[in-house]
């Protein structure tokens, strides 16, 4: 019976010692660093001495993909796409026009070839509507400064 209560007591310690290992060391809260759960960036993630989040993270350095499908007749599909405010925005058409076009998204113009697909970066747009225009008529929208939910 006595070493089974050895055991026990020596079983919990190592269990408290790891539990314990588990937490902040630190009492000091200018010595931790935190690294989020998930995160998508385009620069090195990289940690502070006060534990915040860098503000280079976030929504300053999403870049939302808005893919569309430039059809024969001139249409795009979608018709729109939304995007959260202070989001850089990656237009990407799939051209299935039999001839090149050129799409115009906030006076940024994307050359697409017959059959092919093209992409372009544009920061920086304010939250309001913005036409996609295909040869100069307006064909698709994107909607910035949209809130995520239902």
């Amino acid at each position: 019976m006595r070493r089974w209560a050895t055991g026990v007591v020596l079983g919990g310690a190592v269990v408290a010692l790891s539990a314990a290992g588990c937490g902040s060391g630190s009492k000091s809260s200018s010595a931790r660093t935190s690294t989020p759960a998930t995160v998508t960036t385009t620069a090195p993630q990289t940690t502070t001495a006060t534990g915040t989040i860098p503000p280079t993270n976030g929504a300053s350095t999403a870049i939302l993909p808005a893919s569309f499908v430039l059809n024969a007749d001139g249409s795009l599909t979608p018709p729109q796409v939304a995007a959260p405010a202070a989001t850089t925005i990656l237009l990407t058409v799939t051209s299935r026009a039999p001839h090149p076009v050129t799409v115009t998204l906030a006076s940024h113009p994307l050359a697409v070839p017959p059959g092919r697909r093209a992409s372009l970066r544009i920061a920086g747009l304010r939250n309001g509507r913005y036409a996609i225009a295909v040869d100069g008529r307006a064909r698709a929208t994107l909607v910035v400064g949209a809130q995520p939910g239902p």
